[in-house]
C-alpha cells in the first residue's frame, strides 16, 4: 500500500546522454518494490512550489541487503534535474510504492526497449528474471554503462529503433522463436511490423507471451486525473493503478 516515504540520497552518479542512477536508502521499499512500481517524488526546496507536480520514477535496482533501491532517469525535465543534483544525505519526499508489478511469462525471456524513459522497469525486470532464467535485453538506439546490469544479462545494442529491428526477418524470427516470452518497451502505440513480425515467427501466440510497457504520464498516482487512460479491447486501463504491462494483443 503507497504511504507517504522519506528518502535519504547515498548517491547520485551523472550517465551518458542526460541520464541519473539515483541510489536511496529506505529498507521497507527495497524488499518489497518490484520491476514497473513507481513512486512519486517532490522535486522542489521546502517551500518552494515552482516545480509543482511530482515526478513518477520507477525502481530500476533494489539491494535489500542494504536497504537500497536505485532509480535511473532522463535528467531532461527541470524537477529530474533538480533531483539529479541532490547531495549524498540529501532528504526527499516521495508517495509509494505505487502501480503493479510487470509480470512477464516463464522462461527464456527477451526484454526490447527504445524508449529511454522506461530503461528503469527494463533493467529492473532483468535482474530479477536473470536469477532464474536465460534474459536477452535489447537497446535499440540506447546506451548503458556496463555497471548497471548484471554479467549474465545477455545485451544487444543496435542503433535503430525496435520497428527497424522488427523488420530484419531473420533476426526477429530467431529471437521471437528463442523466447517464452517478450516485454517491449517505446515511444507511442504499438508499430503494426512488431504485431506482424510476431505473427509470423508465432501464429498461434498466447496470451501473455508479449507485454506492452505504456509509456503514459503518470501525475497522481490514483487514476483521478485519467491522464494516463489508455483504451484497450476490454475497455479503459490506468497504467498508475493497473500497471504499465499489458498484453499486446489488447492494444493491436
Amino acid at each position: 500500500m503507497a504511504r507517504p516515504l522519506t528518502l535519504t540520497v547515498i548517491e547520485a552518479r551523472p550517465l551518458p546522454d542526460a541520464r541519473c542512477w539515483l541510489v536511496v536508502s529506505e529498507p521497507l521499499l527495497a524488499r518489497g518494490m518490484r520491476a514497473g512500481q513507481y513512486l512519486l517524488l517532490r522535486c522542489d526546496e521546502p517551500g518552494d512550489w515552482s516545480r509543482l507536480l511530482p515526478r513518477a520514477l520507477f525502481v530500476a535496482a533494489t539491494q535489500p541487503a542494504l536497504g537500497q533501491l536505485a532509480l535511473l532517469f532522463d535528467t531532461d525535465d527541470p524537477g529530474m534535474a533538480w533531483l539529479a543534483r541532490r547531495q549524498p544525505g540529501a532528504v526527499l519526499a516521495a508517495l509509494g510504492p505505487l502501480g503493479r508489478a510487470v509480470t512477464p511469462a516463464t522462461g527464456r525471456l527477451a526484454l526490447l526497449v527504445d524508449e529511454s524513459r522506461l530503461l528503469a522497469p527494463m533493467l529492473a525486470l532483468a535482474r530479477e528474471r536473470v536469477t532464474h532464467d536465460a534474459v536477452t535485453l535489447v537497446l535499440a538506439g540506447l546506451t548503458l554503462p556496463g555497471f548497471l546490469l548484471p554479467a549474465d544479462v545477455e545485451v544487444q545494442h543496435y542503433p535503430d529503433s525496435l520497428a527497424q529491428r522488427f523488420a530484419d526477418r531473420a533476426w526477429s524470427d530467431e529471437l521471437l522463436r528463442w523466447a517464452d516470452g517478450i516485454v517491449l518497451a517505446t515511444h507511442g502505440d504499438p508499430d503494426a511490423a512488431i504485431s506482424d513480425a510476431i505473427l509470423r515467427a508465432r501464429p498461434r501466440w498466447s496470451h501473455a507471451f508479449a507485454l506492452w510497457l505504456l509509456d503514459r504520464p503518470m501525475v497522481c498516482g490514483s487514476g483521478a486525473c485519467g491522464v494516463c487512460r489508455v483504451a484497450t479491447r476490454r475497455g479503459s486501463h490506468l497504467p498508475c493503478i493497473a500497471g504499465i504491462g499489458i498484453d499486446l494483443k489488447e492494444l493491436t
